[in-house]
């Protein structure tokens, strides 16, 4: 089978991605009773889903 040499990395890149902005943001739905709808464009994604997006504060702890 033949694969993109870079995909690994690719994935490990696309997972530290996600980490990050878990680790320094919160993010929920703007709409709880969201039903997933496939819009197909040259890529597959979620029709009217939408997220709200909001920053961590970070505690200091001064010792």
């Amino acid at each position: 089978e033949r694969a993109c040499i870079g995909r690994s990395f690719a994935w490990q890149e696309s997972l530290l991605t996600i980490a990050l902005i878990l680790k320094h943001f919160n993010l929920e739905f703007v709409d709880p009773s969201y039903n997933l709808r496939i819009k197909q464009t040259l890529t597959i994604k979620p029709e009217g889903f939408k997220i709200r997006v909001r920053s961590r504060q970070q505690i200091n702890i001064i010792s």
